[in-house]
């Protein structure tokens, strides 16, 4: 009887392992996919904020340390003041 009992009882131990190997497993599979189709869609999105800038001939950003003027752009509005204090700087696409 105690062995039988033993028997059942490894075997059921056994089937609750692999099962939760085998969703470990499908789990860790799943995450990884997810993790590559969010990193691909974050990129597709750069990609397509840069094309529309590309199409728009760039964009006006605020003067700072960070974003100065760009010497080298020959736009007649390169540079716009939209208050005493406060200019708009257009910053090209990088494409």
């Amino acid at each position: 009887m105690k062995k039988a009992l033993s028997s059942v009882l490894f075997f059921w131990i056994l089937m609750v392992f692999l099962s939760f190997l085998w969703n470990y497993l499908i789990f860790k599979k799943r995450s990884r996919l997810l993790t590559y189709k969010t990193a691909r869609s974050f990129f597709e999105f750069i990609v397509l904020v840069r094309e529309w800038n590309a199409i728009q001939g760039g964009v006006y950003v605020p003067i700072s340390d960070f974003t100065p003027p760009n010497p080298y752009l020959k736009d007649p509005l390169k540079i716009i003041h939209v208050k005493e204090n406060f200019s708009l700087t257009k910053v090209n696409p990088l494409i």
